[in-house]
């Protein structure tokens, strides 16, 4: 009898067990995960800045850009989270109108993925959030949204110029 109590005890614990886990991994997949996180980003310096050389074909600033602290999160259904400090021209630059400081007053956050097209050949996808102000300090919290492309594979996150090319001015990717 003790046996028989150890087994239907056992199998309870089974049951619940495969309960528990189905549970889990369907409340999961309700959840918006993050599906990449960057506590780097990168300014863009030379050969990268210009359009000479494009990093998935968005062309970098025409100046090298220093940042100082940076954090950046890209969630499942394209919620992007980006916190900067002191993303400026570098001070060493020769044009003292801009060096040292974010001369862009609108910024936006431009995702790009590595995906496919209808027929199933390989594309990169860049998109875009709308621009945001930002100030001359180069500190922004900027919480956006993006449409992402399914599927997005190897995503990078650019700060870029909210106006003219979208240049950007720094990347994850570190």
């Amino acid at each position: 009898m003790k046996s028989r109590g150890r087994l239907i005890a056992g199998a309870s614990l089974v049951v619940a067990s495969v309960i528990a886990v189905t549970g889990g991994i369907s409340h999961a997949g309700q959840r918006n995960q993050t599906v990449f996180k960057s506590n780097v980003l990168i300014g863009v310096s030379a050969p990268y800045t210009g359009t000479a050389n494009p990093i998935r074909g968005i062309p970098g600033g025409g100046a090298p850009w220093v940042i100082g602290d940076a954090e950046a999160r890209l969630r499942a259904d394209g919620d992007v989270e980006v916190e900067v400090e002191g993303l400026v021209v570098d001070p060493a630059f020769p044009n003292p109108a801009v060096a040292g400081i974010n001369p862009a007053p609108t910024w936006k956050i431009t995702v790009s993925c590595l995906s496919k097209d209808a027929a199933g050949a390989a594309v990169t996808t860049n998109v875009s959030s709308k621009p945001v102000n930002v100030g001359t300090d180069g500190n922004a919290e900027i919480e956006t949204k993006v449409d992402l492309p399914s599927p997005c594979f190897a995503p990078i996150i650019f700060v870029a110029n909210g106006a003219g090319n979208g240049a950007w001015f720094a990347a994850s990717g570190a």
